[in-house]
């Protein structure tokens, strides 16, 4: 069981530490619900953070990069910045040029949350208001965090609202397992056969490919990112595709392994959603260099409210939202 304390940070801003039993430990911020450090042991009992962070926490205040946000109402883009619900065109804050990305500019990784320690846990809840980022409803949302003694970082989602809407929630923290400049020597295994296309602007298409016949997705083994690139026959050099889990099922399960040979530190990604976001972070810059660490976004279809073979993300008003990602980390 964890223990949490507050540490100090001199401005509005709060940071939770969580500490485990063996000293590994995650520092979790109210602004955005986000994970900002996440301290584990290498091969050599060394305590290293393996995710990107800023040298100050205010820093975060004018964060260009998600880095390490919850992210919504919905994670990624849905295109044209609307969708059709009940008969109705909805219109969201167009951020990514025509589309709405990670929520728009009233995304939840620019919310104050507030706060609560619960037993082991560190509870974030807000409230995102009706017409927000031009999402209906009122949508009530609890973030907890909490670090298990097996170096475990569990994240929980849960919601509920009063008019129908989509949701799909994610972390959009940025791995970096080895502290190395980049992350083209890491290897990862994504537990799928297929991935979805992606227009030039990263919106779906609406079509499924095979990873076996794209040789530069298949993550089959645990497959060096750097050499896997080359293989690919795109504009953009790194990754930014969503990978459908082999078993899309609502319970927790392993979708991917990320991990790296000079520090010897695996993390196994598990979660009760569909599939995963593979982002190799080619387009954050200061403070940060392209390929500086990747993301690993567990969440569901993107752009799914305009794609009637995607799996439907609306949430109902009697409905409760419920999602787990989990970071499990040995060496």
């Amino acid at each position: 069981m964890a223990e949490i304390e507050v540490l100090p940070t001199n401005t509005s801003l709060t940071v939770l530490r969580l500490k485990n039993l063996h000293g590994a430990y995650i520092d979790v911020l109210n602004l955005g619900a986000s994970l900002v450090s996440v301290v584990v042991p290498d091969r050599n009992k060394n305590f290293k953070n393996v995710i990107l962070r800023y040298d100050k926490i205010t820093d975060y205040l004018s964060d260009a990069y998600y880095l390490g946000s919850t992210i919504g109402r919905v994670a990624n883009r849905i295109s044209n910045a609307s969708f059709r619900m009940d008969d109705c065109i909805i219109y969201l804050e167009k951020n990514d040029e025509l589309h709405s990305n990670h929520g728009g500019f009233s995304g939840l990784n620019r919310k104050l949350f507030d706060y609560s320690i619960r037993e082991n846990e560190a509870v974030f809840y807000t409230e995102s208001l009706d017409g927000e980022g031009g999402y209906p409803g009122n949508l009530k949302l609890e973030i907890s965090y909490s670090l298990s003694d097996k170096n475990e970082v569990i994240i929980y989602f849960r919601a509920k609202t009063d008019k129908r809407t989509p949701l799909n929630l994610t972390n959009h923290a940025y791995f970096n397992l080895s502290g190395e400049d980049d992350v083209l020597t890491h290897k990862l295994k994504i537990e799928s056969d297929v991935f979805l296309e992606m227009n030039v602007d990263f919106t779906p298409t609406g079509r499924i490919l095979s990873m076996d016949e794209n040789p530069g997705y298949r993550f089959k083994g645990q497959n060096t990112i750097g050499e896997m690139m080359r293989l690919k026959n795109e504009t953009i050099k790194g990754y930014n595709a969503y990978f459908i889990a082999k078993d899309t099922q609502r319970h927790l399960k392993k979708i991917a392994t990320l991990s790296s040979s000079v520090s010897g530190i695996y993390m196994n990604l598990l979660t009760t959603l569909p599939g995963c976001m593979f982002y190799t972070g080619d387009y954050i810059s200061r403070p940060f260099t392209s390929f500086s660490g990747l993301c690993l976004e567990a969440q569901h279809y993107p752009d799914a409210p305009n794609r009637h073979n995607f799996p439907n993300i609306i949430l109902q008003p009697n409905e409760v939202y419920e999602e787990k990602i989990v970071y499990a980390f040995t060496n």
